[in-house]
């Protein structure tokens, strides 16, 4: 905001949740809070665009839905440049059943024009944000409820839009874990710990795809793990299964996710958990799947 003096920020009754009270502070004429009214929150957006502003706003992944109609008519079929900052995307602990993120990418990922992205770290997601901000088009990124350090950017380091992150990458295998946010660092200690030979992507923009990548990974002899902590049925792993079938690859592929119910209140670990998903019960499972370890 320092640099860009057209950006503004939006949020419905969100200042304290989304840790926004520095920038209500430092620029109250360009911070702007609507009260509980998501969508009036995201027309308001699609004016200040229209204006020729910069509106980034923040909504919590379990509100998304409210402003539905106008992220899909106000916003994304008039390829107006909002950055949309999804809160609280994945699972969210003891906030409450009702608050848990696992719905917003299977809302959202069928609307044209946007570009979903989701940062496996601090500096990803400045590097978004700086991205973003200069896009001629909406885009959302999703960012879960935990804590992380802050880290120095430059506003000039940006990322290619639909370009996913090679985190390991060995050269003696195709076989592949794909995940993506705050996952992605839990999987690399993981195949670490394990002493497994296998590349690690993080699939960092869900919206585009890296179909490049995809091709090459997909027509390979690959085994392949997607490993997601949102509805199985509306993530990263179904898309990949529908670019799949429509390209005619058959990939071997597995794919951890929530099934169709809800999840209840609780400590994340003890929600993973209970949702079969933590790496350490899917140890012996992951490995009998890749059958190798890496040599010593």
């Amino acid at each position: 905001m320092d640099h860009n003096k057209d950006i503004t920020v939006v949020t419905p009754a969100m200042i304290s949740g989304s840790k926004l009270e520095k920038v209500f502070k430092k620029y109250p004429n360009r911070s702007f809070d609507v009260g509980i009214a998501e969508p009036h929150a995201m027309t308001f957006a699609a004016g200040l665009a229209i204006s020729n502003k910069r509106p980034y706003i923040t909504i919590y992944s379990s509100f998304i839905q409210r402003a539905y109609d106008q992220i899909n008519h106000d916003v994304a079929r008039m390829n107006l440049p909002v950055v949309i900052g999804i809160d609280r995307a994945g699972l969210v602990g003891e906030d409450g059943e009702t608050h848990h993120g696992v719905f917003d990418l299977g809302i959202l990922k069928d609307i044209p024009n946007l570009i979903i992205y989701t940062p496996s770290s601090v500096m990803n997601a400045k590097k978004f944000l700086n991205t973003a901000f200069t896009l001629n088009a909406p885009s959302v990124i999703r960012f879960a409820k935990e804590s992380a350090v802050d880290v120095a950017c430059d506003v000039s380091e940006k990322l290619e839009v639909g370009k996913w992150q090679k985190i390991i990458n060995q050269k003696d295998t195709n076989n592949t874990i794909i995940c993506y946010g705050e996952n992605v660092t839990k999987m690399k200690q993981f195949i670490k710990a394990q002493n497994l030979n296998v590349n690690l992507v993080d699939a960092c923009f869900l919206k585009p795809m890296d179909e490049e990548y995809l091709d090459n990974l997909l027509s390979s002899d690959a085994k392949i793990i997607i490993y997601e902590t949102i509805l199985k049925s509306s993530g990263l792993a179904s898309s990949i299964l529908e670019y799949s079938s429509d390209k005619k690859y058959q990939p071997t592929l597995k794919r951890y996710g929530i099934g169709d119910h809800y999840t209840p209140a609780g400590r994340i670990d003890e929600l993973i958990k209970h949702e079969g998903l933590d790496l350490e019960s899917l140890k012996d499972e992951i490995v009998e799947y890749f059958k190798w370890r890496k040599k010593e």
